[in-house]
């Protein structure tokens, strides 16, 4: 490839990135035994979360996305989200003491601009107080390291694609609409983000590559997955606020 072509390629990748919309999840991170605990899913551009797209204009079959709960023990189950004006809601029990992770993974019906989507959003939930590192998502696409507590001076992630380390990529942390953050993953996938830069921002993995095919009778010539991670200080969030 010329180096204008391949200039031209991460250009695009970049733009779809920063103007494209996403699935992202919001819940409160921290719950206790006993509790009736509520998931929210949003779709909209991650640097404008207050302005989410309404449910009634979400693309393609998004609508029929699965939200994927994994208990403390390893049990998976489907929870059965409920639609309001700009999100999709679900509630589980809090029956054992550890974390539960929340997980989505969507391939898109459409084909965009020649290309497949897949949608990841990943979360979790802990009743405990005590430090520890997980891992979220699916190994077959994008997966990420985090760990349950914020910590005081910086948030340290492990990004994954297809179980090795996503090393030597741009992750961007989305802010605002007039603040983000581009950092490079080291050779380990790892990526470090003060908390002095802000007490709540999207995390996106992304990736492009080229795959030519059809997809429900359409051609495409990439594929696109894109993972998305909220973070808030729990110290700041007590409850959701939408």
């Amino acid at each position: 490839l010329s180096m204008r072509k391949i200039i031209s390629f991460f250009c695009i990748l970049w733009a779809i990135q920063v103007n494209a919309h996403a699935i992202w999840i919001e819940t409160n991170t921290r719950a206790k035994l006993g509790d009736t605990h509520e998931v929210r899913v949003f779709f909209g551009e991650p640097n404008q979360r207050e302005t989410p797209t309404p449910t009634e204009n979400w693309y393609s079959d998004l609508n029929t996305l699965t939200l994927s709960l994994i208990s403390p023990s390893g049990k998976t189950i489907e929870l059965e989200k409920k639609q309001a004006k700009d999100y999709y809601y679900a509630h589980f029990q809090v029956e054992e003491q550890g974390v539960y992770k929340l997980n989505i993974n969507h391939l898109v019906a459409r084909v965009y601009k020649r290309m497949v989507l897949r949608y990841q959003a990943v979360a979790f939930v802990t009743t405990s107080d005590t430090n520890e590192n997980i891992i979220l998502g699916d190994k077959k696409f994008f997966q990420l390291g985090v760990n349950t507590i914020s910590q005081t001076n910086e948030q340290i992630y492990h990004s994954f694609y297809k179980n090795r380390p996503f090393k030597n990529e741009n992750v961007v942390f989305d802010i605002s609409k007039e603040k983000y953050i581009k950092q490079m993953t080291d050779k380990k996938g790892k990526i470090i983000l003060s908390n002095e830069e802000t007490q709540e921002y999207i995390v996106n993995l992304a990736r492009q590559k080229k795959n030519k095919g059809t997809h429900n009778d359409r051609k495409h010539l990439f594929e696109y997955t894109w993972l998305t991670f909220l973070f808030h200080n729990e110290q700041k969030i007590t409850q959701l606020d939408r």
